[in-house]
């Protein structure tokens, strides 16, 4: 796992939740908000272990962004 590519996936997924892009039924309850350090960790260690929401983020933003949608794609 590249720790900055994780980051910079989960900060995009964030952005995308904040867009209003993905929802916490998406990311398994997860609130993607920034600040919130409990779920980065949370989200870090799906991504990881490729359960949930971070089975997509393990592919990265742009892949992820591509099975979401254009709008998604814009905040790549």
């Amino acid at each position: 796992m590249d720790t900055i590519s994780c980051g910079a996936t989960i900060a995009w997924a964030m952005d995308c939740y904040e867009a209003g892009l993905i929802t916490s039924e998406d990311t398994g309850g997860i609130a993607l908000r920034f600040g919130d350090a409990d779920a980065m960790v949370k989200m870090t260690g799906d991504d990881r272990q490729r359960e949930g929401f971070g089975d997509l983020l393990a592919e990265g933003s742009a892949a992820a962004a591509a099975k979401i949608g254009s709008a998604a794609e814009d905040l790549v």
